[in-house]
């Protein structure tokens, strides 16, 4: 199941409304979340935001896209990430449906799989076109995000990058 890394964002919003919830008195039960590599993970959340977590999954493919930022394609000169703990990040890329991002996974296919990247796209219009392009550039999953804002996190407006060691580079 992909949902625990696509609507990561949409599952913190959800325990902490059963955090509001369990304020209320609303008693809160333990669910298991199914993670895509095969582990589980226990919450605690109220029968309120398991029915909310449960549309959300239901509607997920049609209701949380398009995914898009303000990032376009470019050149992206290699440099650190400005913080302290951006060493302890795992490596991963951000690409956008676009032509030459879609080139340059091709290209970088090989070297992101060494580095044990996770592949990230934005700019996206559907779930349709995150499969079709995982399939045509051979990479296993794509996951769509929204990188509204992170231009200052990352200290750049263009893709595809990826990051590792605390580096952005292309």
């Amino acid at each position: 199941m992909r949902l625990y890394y696509r609507y990561t964002t949409a599952l913190f919003l959800l325990l902490m409304s059963s955090v509001v919830d369990a304020i209320d008195t609303q008693p809160l039960t333990t669910q298991t979340l199914h993670v895509a590599d095969g582990t589980e993970t226990q919450i605690r959340m109220s029968a309120q935001a398991q029915s909310t977590l449960f549309r959300l999954e239901q509607n997920a493919t049609h209701s949380l896209f398009p995914f898009t930022s303000s990032f376009t394609a470019g050149v992206v000169e290699s440099h650190p990430l400005p913080h302290k703990t951006s060493f302890s990040v795992p490596a991963f890329f951000v690409i956008g449906d676009d032509e030459d991002s879609i080139a340059w996974l091709m290209n970088h296919n090989d070297f992101l799989k060494t580095l044990h990247a996770s592949g990230m796209i934005t700019n996206v219009a559907t779930q349709e076109r995150v499969d079709a392009i995982s399939q045509q550039t051979g990479w296993g999953s794509l996951t769509p995000v929204s990188m509204e804002g992170a231009e200052s996190l990352f200290q750049t407006t263009h893709l595809p990058f990826y990051v590792s060691e605390g580096m952005v580079s292309q």
